[in-house]
């Protein structure tokens, strides 16, 4: 019977051709339509302002929880309003959140922190600096080059910089399903000796990254850093965590 003999020859594919109906997407085609979604989403939000809420939390040397909430159309100095902890609940760390809220309209008095959020491409995509790595559990990873021109896009002389790039490597992540990068990683796979007098034992910085609304702009929403080792024969370990929410356009 014709239609006993199409259902079995569908039945043979699917078992003896697994890999036929789980084909891994194309990287390069991927690639492309995640890096045209974040363009175009960053262009349709041009001029669009958003509130939203900075959640900081730091452990190591110096550990502290701290919310703050922004607010673009206020005046500079007020954009910025410490939420917790209160000036009654811990008056260190309210103060120091402060002196850095007045640092920072005193040195960028015309700083749209809500904008510098967006994210207006692929991570080394510009340059074409990505190179595929692999596709699992739905997730597309691909390894950035990183050059002194990609970690210091403005051409400043950071020597310090210079002299770690040849221990960190980079990575971004795609979700396959969505089209839409996840995450932008720099780490170094093992200790080393930037200078003599310094070692670093862990470093390790994610930055995750969604739509701030539907069909909104891709933005920053997390970011994680682990920075341990020694300088100056003087130990350190710290680790932070930033999340940023509640994204609401004004």
């Amino acid at each position: 019977m014709p239609l006993v003999k199409a259902f079995l020859a569908i039945v043979i594919a699917i078992v003896i051709f697994p890999f036929s109906v789980t084909a891994q997407s194309d990287p390069d085609t991927l690639l492309q339509r995640v890096s045209d979604d974040i363009v175009a989403r960053s262009v349709a939000a041009d001029g669009v302002r958003f509130s939203y809420n900075m959640d900081t939390s730091v452990a190591g040397s110096k550990e502290y929880t701290v919310s703050l909430a922004y607010q673009p159309l206020a005046d500079r100095a007020t954009q910025w309003q410490v939420i917790s902890p209160s000036f009654a609940e811990n008056e260190e760390v309210y103060a120091q959140a402060k002196k850095q809220i007045d640092k920072d309209v005193e040195h960028k008095p015309d700083a749209k922190d809500d904008q510098a959020l967006i994210l207006r491409e692929v991570p080394g995509n510009n340059a074409k600096e990505l190179i595929f790595i692999s596709e699992e559990d739905g997730i597309a990873k691909y390894a950035i080059q990183l050059t002194e021109g990609f970690m210091n896009p403005d051409g400043g002389d950071d020597k310090g910089m210079s002299k770690m790039l040849k221990y960190l490597k980079g990575e971004i992540a795609i979700d396959v399903a969505s089209e839409q990068l996840l995450w932008f990683r720099i780490f170094a796979e093992k200790p080393f000796k930037p200078m003599a007098v310094a070692k670093i034992k862990k470093f390790d910085i994610k930055l995750h990254f969604a739509p701030a609304w539907h069909e909104g702009p891709i933005v920053q929403v997390r970011s994680e850093s682990i920075v341990s080792g020694s300088a100056l024969f003087q130990k350190f370990n710290e680790k932070s965590e930033i999340t940023f929410s509640n994204f609401v356009q004004k």
